[in-house]
């Protein structure tokens, strides 16, 4: 008998190779299920009764499971791509929406002649909201700004939360520049409006940035990046929003020179630390030096902070330089100290996010071992305001790692932050540098002299060092002195320096004390 099979007068039959293996699979996938195919022969039903109750009692069963199995997994596809596309806790689509939704909306710009609008709010004051209130209160003010957001906008515009604190706008048929600004204008208030908390009232402030894309742009990301640096020079210059002009790109087209040009200095070591000397009032004797960064530009000069380090920041070059500082500074230290000349230390100032780093402790360990000093040596300077950012713990746990191997921790513009009192409670500090907005004219002002009266108090009650930032005048170290101020720096005892200056600077101020 060939394998097509044949029924005989008995009604013998048999199955194909592919009928039979069918057949096999289901009865071991389910063999429970075929109790009764003993019963069903007996009936007579032969093969097609087999053949039929398979199909009621074994196929039609599993066709069914598979096809809600088919479902689920479609259930889950469309749940993921939600979720890859959606921010969790607004539920507003996220950047990556946000981008593919831009590009779709600039081509159908390009066909039908209307430009497309691109506004970036950034907000500030969620985790102080969060820090008064409880972190429920910060979670419910993000929530709030996103919906009055969504009430400001109009019906087709996009809305995307972008970053933790950065929503973005794509709203199509934007006539103008005015338009666009009015609706940067609208929405930044909308933000702005201050709302209850309990009994309490909170705010957030909110800059906004505005870009207006030509007909037929086509770059999408590149109108992104130009809505957010409206919005940082909204920031920037304190006001609620900004749209981006020729001069806003002529800024980032300089900006973009002045990174290339930065990460070569840092290569060619024209990157390297001035250095600002400190004095005990009293006598006038050295107390340390604080590393300030200097760019040595070819063309434009000797560069300050001010003209970089904005520019390093955005290009992530930040931690780069302050190793580089914090390595010549300690290497200075180590030739000052050969040549006999007695700095006791040097400070230098760290970024807050190299604070973040969880090994900064052992790095800044092993940079002294290798030079044979002390950890004593060396103090680093956090600006107060970095005690209560996003990455607030981390940082006190690298703070309190440096004090804990004993490396000294100085509190940078004290008093310019929001949270004085609290950040000295956090970490071990010893020693607070007064900001100079306390100190400039604190000779012939009552009520700056007050202030830098009481910061000098607190800080002697709490077993800490002060020293005055900003010095200028005689008037203001005579004044300081008075009020039990012990040290101070500034323009009016010396200018920052280079190393081999500081030097002939030492050497002159100790010939000049042992003469007078």
């Amino acid at each position: 008998m060939d394998d097509a099979g044949a029924n005989g007068a008995g009604g013998s039959f048999s199955l194909t190779g592919s009928a039979a293996l069918a057949v096999l699979s289901a009865l071991a996938v389910a063999p429970a299920a075929i109790s009764g195919a003993p019963e069903a022969l007996a009936m007579g039903a032969g093969a097609l009764g087999l053949a039929a109750f398979l199909q009621f009692r074994v196929i039609g069963p599993l066709a069914r499971r598979a096809d809600a199995a088919e479902a689920a997994a479609a259930d889950m596809t469309e749940r993921l791509a939600h979720i890859e596309t959606h921010d969790p806790e607004t539920g507003l689509p996220n950047a990556r929406a946000m981008a593919a939704h831009l590009d779709l909306a600039l081509a159908a710009s390009a066909r039908s002649g209307r430009r497309v609008g691109v506004c970036q709010l950034d907000l500030t004051g969620l985790r102080r909201v969060a820090e008064l209130h409880g972190r429920e209160a910060g979670e419910t003010a993000l929530r709030r700004a996103a919906g009055l957001i969504r009430m400001e906008t109009r019906k087709g515009d996009l809305v995307a939360r972008t970053g933790p604190t950065s929503f973005c706008i794509v709203s199509m048929n934007v006539s103008n520049e005015a338009e666009a600004e009015a609706m940067a204008a609208r929405l930044s208030r909308a933000v702005r409006t201050p709302f209850a908390v309990g009994s309490a009232t909170a705010e957030i402030g909110c800059a906004a940035g505005i870009v207006l894309g030509p007909l037929g742009e086509a770059d999408g990301e590149r109108l992104a990046v130009e809505a957010a640096a409206a919005a940082r020079a909204a920031r920037e210059t304190g006001g609620n929003h900004a749209l981006f002009t020729p001069a806003l790109k002529a800024r980032m087209e300089t900006d973009a020179q002045l990174r290339d040009e930065l990460s070569a200095a840092l290569d060619e070591g024209r990157i390297e630390p001035w250095f600002q000397p400190q004095i005990r009032l009293s006598d006038g004797v050295v107390t340390g030096a604080e590393a300030l960064a200097r760019w040595i530009h070819p063309e434009r000069g000797v560069l300050a902070p001010g003209a970089f380090f904005p520019v390093a920041e955005e290009a992530g070059l930040m931690d780069r330089i302050d190793e580089t500082i914090l390595d010549r500074a300690l290497d200075s230290l180590v030739s000052w100290r050969r040549r006999g000349l007695e700095v006791p230390l040097v400070g230098v100032n760290v970024n807050a996010g190299r604070l973040a780093d969880g090994f900064l402790a052992e790095r800044i360990k092993w940079a002294l071992e290798a030079r044979d000093l002390e950890p004593g040596d060396l103090a680093v300077e956090v600006i107060e305001s970095v005690l209560i950012g996003e990455r607030d713990d981390d940082i006190v746990r690298s703070i309190q790692a440096l004090a804990r191997i004993g490396v000294r921790i100085d509190i940078d513009d004290f008093g310019t932050g929001h949270a004085s009192i609290a950040s000295l409670k956090r970490v071990k500090v010893d020693r607070i540098k007064i900001d100079r907005g306390f100190i400039s004219g604190i000779d012939v002002d009552d009520r700056q002299e007050k202030v830098a009266r009481a910061m000098v108090e607190m800080a002697k009650g709490l077993g800490i060092a002060a020293l005055a930032e900003g010095v200028e005048t005689p008037g203001e170290r005579a004044k300081l002195l008075a009020i039990g101020c012990a040290e101070a720096q500034g323009f009016g005892i010396a200018r920052p320096m280079p190393a081999e200056a500081l030097a002939e600077w030492l050497r002159a101020a100790r010939a000049e004390r042992l003469s007078a």
